[in-house]
């Protein structure tokens, strides 16, 4: 047998063999493809679900700074500020239950400068300051101080009120019933797109939970990471569940 007749030989064979693999692989493609397409008799749909509450928690915090060329003087001066920002707490008539505590006072000091502008060894003044935290479930009377604190000014007092903060402790209980109605919704929402369709919805088939968003009152915002407003008294919970539900005609 020539050389030339036997290469075609085996080169025959190889082409069959190749043919025969591509027969194979395509077969596997054609089942996959059709196996995904039976796979993909699903509806996805995402049910929402949302409740308005009053937070029953509320913090607030105030501060007030002292300066002075003797660190004595300065602790008097700012002993004298705590009574007044004391007996300003007391005419909100807070409950027994209410949390008020003065934080301890920090000093630092302030250098004198030369004449490039830089601080120097030599003290200028010393700077005391201290500060006072409210919780309180009467969030009511921590809206009220967090609003009229800042008349202390009026008393010759440097005094920073920051903005209070306000929570609902029965997220947790509350998440729970929102989850089962985003999911009731969810299955609203398939049946209304599958009767469009002519086909009838059947059972869950995956369902995820989303982030919950907790936010102001007819507020826009949206998170991927969800949300918890703190500057309202009235808040919106809302639950997003996103879902799959297979299908049938």
């Amino acid at each position: 047998m020539s050389e030339s007749r036997l290469d075609g030989k085996i080169g025959l064979i190889v082409l069959g063999i190749c043919l025969a693999t591509g027969l194979i692989v395509s077969s596997i493609f054609i089942g996959n493809a059709l196996l995904g397409m039976k796979h993909q008799r699903v509806i996805r749909v995402k049910g929402t679900a949302e409740a308005s509450v009053i937070s029953d928690q509320g913090a607030w915090r105030g501060e007030w700074v002292v300066r002075a060329l003797d660190p004595k003087e300065g602790y008097l001066a700012l002993e004298s500020r705590r009574m007044l920002v004391n007996d300003m707490i007391k005419q909100y008539g807070f409950s027994p239950e209410t949390k008020v505590v003065f934080h301890p006072v920090q000093m630092e000091t302030e250098k004198k400068l030369d004449e490039h502008g830089n601080p120097t060894s030599m003290v200028e003044a010393y700077v005391l300051r201290q500060a006072v935290e409210i919780q309180s479930r009467e969030v009511n009377k921590i809206d009220q101080i967090a609003r009229q604190s800042p008349e202390l000014i009026k008393h010759g007092i440097e005094f920073r009120a920051f903005p209070a903060q306000y929570t609902f402790t029965g997220i947790e209980k509350m998440k729970m019933d929102l989850l089962g109605r985003s999911m009731r919704n969810a299955l609203e929402r398939a049946r209304a797109l599958a009767e469009n369709t002519n086909t009838a919805v059947g059972a869950l088939v995956s369902a995820t939970q989303g982030v919950f968003q907790i936010t102001a009152p007819n507020s826009t915002e949206v998170s991927d990471y969800g949300s918890y407003d703190t500057s309202t008294i009235e808040k919106t919970v809302k639950a997003v569940v996103s879902c799959e539900f297979s299908v049938s005609r």
